[in-house]
């Protein structure tokens, strides 16, 4: 199985530039629907589950703010789990421990707080997923070229 672990803040959407949503969730900026059709596509592209790492999963009710927000929520399998204290990649780490049926992952994110063994694709902030990323991701996980 190939696994998307998926950040929404700076991946999903983006600050400071035109085009940004102002939609917010209990003072969480929202989803920019521009990404999220970005985001689906390169999930139909490379086949992968997704498994939600940002702390939008700590919100009761995570999976229909995304489906309200306009990303196909079919292909999300679970959360990391919370590891208070610890890095985000601990808890990814965590998880992939838990599924030994990952063949393959990858995982986007704004932040840097992964292990060193772990595939990071970095977004910024103020851009969130780009073509780029998504080209990358999806070459990475065996995927061609949209």
């Amino acid at each position: 199985m190939k696994v998307i672990f998926l950040d929404i803040d700076g991946v999903l959407n983006r600050i400071g530039v035109a085009g940004r949503t102002d939609q917010r969730y209990r003072g969480r900026i929202g989803i920019d629907p521009e990404l999220a059709e970005k985001f689906n596509a390169l999930v139909k592209r490379t086949g992968a589950s997704v498994v939600l790492s940002s702390t939008f999963r700590l919100e009761v009710g995570w999976y229909f703010i995304l489906k309200d927000s306009g990303i196909d929520t079919k292909p999300f399998i679970g959360a990391t789990p919370r590891l208070p204290g610890c890095p985000r990649g601990e808890e990814v780490e965590k998880w992939l421990e838990d599924h030994d049926d990952v063949e393959r992952y990858a995982i986007i994110d704004d932040e840097s707080d992964m292990l060193a063994h772990q595939k990071l694709f970095k977004t910024q902030y103020g851009t969130g997923l780009t073509d780029e990323i998504c080209d990358a991701v999806a070459a990475y996980l065996g995927a061609g070229k949209s």
